[in-house]
C-alpha cells in the first residue's frame, strides 16, 4: 500500500481502489471515477464525482471538520468505519446525492478538548435519495451515550434522509 494526496486538478479514473494499507487525502481539486472502492483511509473534504463510493475501509470527511460530498450513492460494508469528528463549532459532514447503504461502525471523535453538552445533536449525514440499514455500532468517547436517528428532514416526503448523532450524558446510579 501507499499514499496519494489530491491537492487541486482533476483525478479523472475509471476505477479508484484504495488497499487495505494504502492512503487517500483529498485536500482540493475533484476526484472523478466510475466507482472508488475503499479498504484503507479516505480522508479529506470536497466533492467526489462517481456512482458509487464502496466504504469497507475508513472514510474521514476531514480537514478539520469538513464536508465530503459524494455526487452518487455511498455503500458501507459491515467492517466500513466513518469516521465524524465534532468541534466547538462545526462538525464533519458526509452529503451525499444517491443513497447511503449502511452498516459498519460510526466513530466519533471530539476536537481540541471539546466536550459536548448532554441534548447535542448534529445532522453528520445526508443522502438526497435515502438512507438504507443503519450502523452496527456507534461508538464515541466513553463517558458519554452515543446514538443516531435516522429521520426524514429533507422534503418531508417520507423518505429517510439524514442521521442525526445525538449525545447524552449516562444517568448516575443512586448510591
Amino acid at each position: 500500500g501507499g499514499s496519494f494526496e489530491q491537492l487541486s486538478g482533476l483525478l479523472d479514473a475509471d476505477t479508484i481502489t484504495i488497499t487495505d494499507s494504502g492512503t487517500l487525502t483529498f485536500t482540493g481539486g475533484d476526484i472523478q471515477a466510475v466507482s472508488i472502492t475503499n479498504a484503507g483511509l479516505f480522508k479529506g473534504a470536497g466533492t467526489l464525482y462517481t456512482d458509487t463510493f464502496i466504504n469497507s475501509g475508513r472514510l474521514a470527511p476531514d480537514n478539520s471538520s469538513g464536508t465530503l460530498n459524494i455526487d452518487g450513492d455511498y455503500v458501507q460494508s459491515a467492517t466500513g468505519i466513518l469516521e465524524i469528528e465534532l468541534g466547538e463549532s462545526s462538525f464533519d459532514v458526509l452529503s451525499i446525492t444517491g443513497t447511503a447503504t449502511l452498516e459498519g461502525i460510526l466513530n466519533s471523535s471530539l476536537l481540541d478538548g471539546y466536550m459536548p453538552t448532554s441534548g447535542l445533536s448534529v445532522a453528520f449525514l445526508t443522502a438526497s435519495e435515502g438512507i438504507f440499514g443503519k450502523f452496527d455500532i456507534i461508538s464515541g468517547l466513553d463517558t458519554l451515550i452515543w446514538n443516531v436517528l435516522y429521520q426524514d428532514l429533507i422534503g418531508n416526503d417520507g423518505i429517510i434522509d439524514t442521521a442525526v448523532l445525538t449525545v447524552s450524558s449516562p444517568v448516575p446510579v443512586p448510591s
